[in-house]
């Protein structure tokens, strides 16, 4: 066939615009593809209708952190009724005996000992005169030699005597006058604050509390109530540098002392010390009651 026939000519002018046909449909495929958001190019969409991400709100932070902080504080809400369920089933715990008061103490003063006797002294005993030896039987009886006789004194001349003067009669000297005993004096009291004795005394704290208190001259039976409360104390009461009665060791609650005063050199003063615990905080009151 000859290439100059009409079928041929129609191929060759119309392959171009298949072509250009394809090419055309390919651009509109990409752009449909790019409007779509399926065009990728080096892993980046480049075109999509998904809206840009914006900047976190800064109270998204604050709501989640309380919202983590309600989450703990439900399970912590939960544990405590599960543990008061539980409280509640168990059996609860017989109640303490109360403890008994402690005993009344008395105690006296210490008086000093007397100074022991002198020890007697011992004289010895004469010794016994030997027994007379007798004579042997058959000789007569020795009688003793008579005594010698005393010599003679020479006669004196006498002389006169001169006569002595009569000593004067003594005249009577004024004696002197004796100084009346004046009563002692109080002695002052010891430094520090000093109370009368009835009087109600408390303190609390975790140190020693050592207070002066005037009994008087007159002499008794003095009673100390106290009351240490929970956290034991112990209590002294002090007298002329000697302790004169004491609780036994540390003691809690309610209690007396007892002991019997004396005034020493017009000396009515007496202390009375608290050693509290050091661990607790504790408080403490007492009474001194007047000589009875």
């Amino acid at each position: 066939m000859a290439s100059g026939s009409p079928r041929y000519r129609w191929i060759g002018w119309t392959l171009p615009l298949w072509i250009l046909l394809i090419l055309a449909l390919g651009g509109a495929g990409w752009r449909v593809l790019e409007a779509c958001g399926l065009a990728w190019v080096d892993g980046q969409p480049i075109l999509t209708f998904c809206p840009e991400p914006e900047d976190p709100d800064p109270r998204t932070g604050v709501l989640v952190a309380e919202r983590q902080r309600n989450e703990v504080l439900e399970e912590e809400l939960q544990r405590l009724r599960l543990a008061m369920i539980d409280a509640a089933d168990c059996p609860m715990p017989p109640e303490p005996e109360p403890e008994p008061e402690p005993p009344i103490q008395i105690a006296q003063l210490e008086e000093p000992e007397p100074p022991p006797p002198p020890e007697p002294v011992v004289e010895p005993e004469p010794e016994p005169e030997p027994d007379p030896v007798p004579d042997p039987p058959g000789l007569p009886e020795r009688r003793p030699d008579p005594p010698p006789l005393p010599p003679q004194p020479e006669p004196q001349p006498i002389q006169p005597q001169p006569i002595e003067p009569q000593p004067q009669p003594l005249q009577p000297q004024p004696q002197p006058l004796q100084p009346q005993p004046q009563p002692q004096p109080t002695p002052p009291p010891p430094p520090g604050p000093v109370s009368l004795c009835d009087t109600d005394m408390s303190a609390a704290g975790r140190h020693d509390d050592r207070r002066t208190v005037n009994l008087g001259t007159r002499g008794g039976i003095v009673t100390v109530d106290y009351d240490t409360v929970r956290v034991p104390d112990s209590i002294e009461v002090w007298y002329h540098g000697q302790r004169v009665v004491a609780t036994p060791g540390m003691v809690s609650g309610r209690g007396r002392l007892q002991f019997f005063f004396t005034p020493i050199g017009n000396d009515p003063y007496v202390q009375v010390v608290v050693n509290s615990n050091r661990l607790f905080p504790t408080r403490w009151s007492y009474r001194v009651n007047c000589p009875r």
